[in-house]
């Protein structure tokens, strides 16, 4: 069983749903069946990209606003916080990481998925409200919020 398919049988069982590498090596998931993510191994086997579209970004200064602070919180980003990008084909804030296979357990990759939907969700609520930042604090987020695997 190569590396990929040991970790998501592993969050699988954790999760109580069986996970699958589809025909572009890439596993999706759908939370809350709002927010895609994507799971997908790099070609080394040792690095696991997460990633997500959070949300569209209307044109305009707010979306500048909106980078601008993306950028900030870039660089002061916290575990489970992800990279905020901007993809331009679909005009989206993206967030995404890179995290080691080699030292990733189903539990340890559920403390991160925790953290990184936490986030993604507070960012596309800020966006989705005409705010720039999230004002619960990123992270801090998760004191409102449900867990997102029912844990």
């Amino acid at each position: 069983m190569q590396r990929f398919e040991e970790i998501l049988w592993d969050l699988g069982e954790l999760i109580g749903e069986p996970l699958h590498i589809d025909e572009n090596r890439v596993c999706k998931l759908l939370i809350d069946e709002t927010l895609p993510i994507q799971l997908e191994m790099d070609m080394n086997q040792e690095m696991l990209m997460v990633g997500s579209f959070i949300v569209e970004i209307p044109a305009g200064k707010f979306r500048e606003n909106v980078l601008k602070e993306g950028l900030k919180a870039n660089n002061t980003r916290q575990y489970g916080e992800g990279i905020l990008s901007y993809v331009e084909r679909n005009n989206s804030l993206v967030m995404f990481d890179y995290l080691y296979a080699k030292s990733i357990t189903g539990e340890s990759l559920i403390t991160y998925l925790k953290s990184f939907i936490i986030n993604a969700k507070s960012w596309r609520n800020a966006i989705e409200t005409g705010t720039t930042l999230p004002t619960e604090g990123r992270t801090n987020a998760s004191n409102n919020l449900p867990p997102p695997f029912g844990r």
